[in-house]
């Protein structure tokens, strides 16, 4: 069995914050980014810290790698799902085995995704990823759910080493492909005849 507790504070101008009465247990701590232009909000920078009751705790969030940005180039006539059917995973980063697992644990990073594709992450350490993204629809059944998947990305992304581990000079990827999956499209409506 497991509860879930979600707590929420703003730090100050130097980025400080103090969290009381945590409960103990695995956490999961991390700042949340939203675009307010592109509707899309984004936990980066976590930590995963196991808290132990009665004890004080000092982390350190972020301040490592560097910015990494791109755009998801997708098809112009990817179809939108029917209501309320639509699946769309966010951007992940999930790192290779190598110092990029090392040094995010075992975790991937996530981030949202504008409406002209748009996407970017903080705090990315050195090393060798898989960029993900996945668009689709889901169908429900009486006892399943099953995805059909419209476009997929699965890309390869190397971020260099950078002087003391740190840098504020992004990563810029480009346009990124992948692959549109057409036969899983929904069939286009017929066009009246005039």
């Amino acid at each position: 069995a497991w509860i879930e507790v979600f707590y929420e504070v703003t730090t100050d101008a130097e980025g400080r914050f103090s969290l009381d009465r945590v409960a103990p247990g695995k956490l999961i701590l991390g700042r949340v980014v939203n675009d307010v232009e592109n509707g899309t909000s984004s936990t980066v920078s976590n930590a995963r810290p196991t808290m132990v009751a009665g004890e004080v705790r000092t982390l350190k969030i972020g301040g490592v790698g560097r910015p990494v940005r791109g755009r998801i180039a997708r098809p112009a006539d990817l179809p939108q799902p029917p209501d309320g059917s639509r699946w769309e995973l966010a951007v992940q980063l999930e790192p290779d085995e190598g110092p990029a697992s090392k040094a995010l644990g075992d975790r991937r990073l996530f981030d949202g995704i504008g409406d002209d594709g748009a996407f970017a992450f903080d705090d990315v350490p050195a090393g060798a990823y898989t960029l993900m993204y996945t668009f689709g629809e889901t169908q429900r059944g009486w006892f399943s759910r099953e995805t059909l998947t419209y476009f997929r990305v699965s890309h390869r992304v190397v971020v260099p080493e950078m002087p003391g581990g740190v840098s504020d000079e992004p990563l810029e990827l480009g346009e990124v492909e992948g692959e549109a999956v057409r036969e899983n499209w929904p069939a286009a409506e017929p066009v009246a005849a005039e």
